[in-house]
């Protein structure tokens, strides 16, 4: 994602006429099929939602609703802002939040993400600044998962495809897009709440990393973020950017198609594990900006991460061992899909099938074009053996992220295991942090030792930022217009 100025050769000046951000393409503007950090970037900035996870520190804080309580983690109450409207004059009340919640739990309106809200029983609203939402079991991660869920306007909805359209109520306010090349945003001056520092804001489209980096020279852009470890370091140098790396909670892993016969054999998968180098490649490839994943796909931080739990140790010699027990002494050829949707993620396959090599497992390498990566990687029937991943949650939740290695979870590949399963279900009925946190972290044990995922490393969240912006570097992949300011 990248925020730029006006194009120029002098270094690029947030006051001059806002900011200008760009992305890989969009591909919705309809809350319930947003999945992508591009998508999620815009909806949070043109619609409203219940909670946000602030930009300073990823802590929950108030949006729509002002105020929550909870009774015994299953009846929640959210307290709303009285007089939140639409820009079209249409009311964004709890009847409105209680219509959209209807809407996205609705097979027919097939929504991406209801299997992550199939636990909500009831949605209410008692008066129009109440909204009371019932759950089937104690859900105590349900207000953080709600900032992910924005709002449409009812009535509008009839008339609108909400794909293609908006009807804002957030900071900014659509002024024209293409989705392939840009979205044009103006600030909201009627939103209910903190104004948008700048005034202007437009996602620009620029999936080239080299043209980023040259922009970023040249002044015509204020902001970037992943861009390439190595242009970290050689940015850093330009005295009118601000440039860095964070950790990032996205976690690479390389996942297992468990429909081919070849890899069904957990001693095979256990094999590639002990055969990638992942020291060298985070050295290497992303320069040190990052380590070897432990064999869970949290990060420090998050609910039930195990401190106790390592990265797999690079044995070469253990991998040949357990191919040959698994009956490929002489060799095992399988394919790995990979999309530079991801940083680094097509240089890092290509280390990866060379350190593959090594252990006589020959891997042929699919490019796939980021247009139909989230098509490829939902048909198991016709994908590849092997895909590389970048797992995170949209909301920072740990059982966001786990479920999606379920039986239920929107990319699953093949047949999941059932002890698993079980384990997640019963994390989610958790009535305190502390059990919460032991189940998650006995059902992470399950997988590890399943070794249905290969466990790389965390990407780090790359930036570089201009100067003249006022800008805290956040983790989860999605910087944001509304979150920067004037320096001062």
């Amino acid at each position: 994602m990248i925020f730029g100025a006006a194009s120029g050769s002098r270094p690029a000046s947030a006051a001059d006429s806002g900011v200008t951000v760009a992305s890989l393409p969009l591909l919705t503007f309809d809350p319930a099929f947003a999945r992508t950090v591009q998508d999620l970037s815009i909806m949070s900035q043109v619609y409203s939602s219940l909670t946000t996870a602030s930009f300073v520190d990823g802590s929950l804080v108030p949006n729509l609703a002002r105020e929550w309580t909870d009774v015994d983690g299953k009846e929640f109450t959210f307290k709303l802002v009285p007089g939140a409207k639409f820009a079209n004059g249409e009311p964004l009340d709890a009847n409105a939040v209680v219509w959209n919640f209807k809407r996205l739990l609705d097979p027919a309106t097939q929504s991406t993400v209801i299997a992550d809200f199939n636990m909500i029983s009831s949605v209410e609203a008692p008066d129009p600044t109440t909204v009371v939402i019932k759950t089937s079991t104690p859900w105590l991660e349900l207000p953080r998962r709600l900032s992910a869920i924005s709002f449409l306007a009812p009535e509008w909805s009839k008339t609108h495809n909400p794909k293609v359209e908006v009807n804002p109520s957030g900071p900014y306010v659509v002024v024209n897009y293409d989705f392939a090349s840009h979205v044009t945003l103006k600030r909201n001056e009627n939103f209910f709440g903190e104004k948008a520092a700048f005034e202007n804001a437009t996602y620009r489209v620029i999936g080239n990393s080299q043209t980023r980096v040259t922009s970023l020279r040249s002044g015509e852009l204020n902001f970037a973020n992943n861009i390439s470890p190595l242009d970290v370091q050689q940015l850093s140098s330009l005295q009118d950017l601000n440039v860095g790396a964070i950790p990032g909670r996205r976690v690479h892993v390389l996942r297992f198609n468990m429909l081919r016969d070849s890899v069904k054999d957990v001693r095979v998968r256990q094999a590639l594990n002990y055969a990638i180098n992942k020291d060298l490649i985070t050295a290497s490839i992303y320069r040190g900006q990052t380590k070897a994943a432990t064999t869970q796909v949290l990060i420090p931080g998050q609910v039930g991460f195990d401190e106790t739990m390592k990265a797999w140790p690079y044995d070469p010699a253990k991998a040949r061992q357990l191919l040959a027990e698994a009956g490929y002494a002489k060799g095992l050829t399988l394919s790995l899909g990979v999309s530079d949707e991801y940083l680094q993620a097509p240089q890092a396959a290509q280390a990866i099938a060379a350190q593959l090599a090594e252990v006589g497992v020959t891997i042929k390498l699919q490019i796939v074009p980021t247009a139909i990566w989230t098509s490829f990687i939902t048909d198991a029937q016709k994908g590849t053996d092997l895909l590389y991943l970048g797992f995170s949650s949209t909301t920072g939740t740990s059982t966001e992220l786990m479920n999606q290695f379920t039986g239920k979870g929107r990319y699953t590949w093949g047949p999941s295991n059932p002890d698993y399963d079980a384990a997640v279900e019963k994390v989610k009925t958790a009535t305190s942090l502390e059990s919460q946190a032991e189940l998650i972290r006995k059902a992470n044990r399950i997988l590890a030792d399943d070794a249905q995922l290969v466990y790389l490393w965390p990407q780090p969240f790359t930036y570089a930022v201009s100067k003249s912006v006022e800008w805290t570097p956040r983790a989860d992949d999605r910087p944001r217009a509304s979150d920067m300011r004037p320096a001062k």
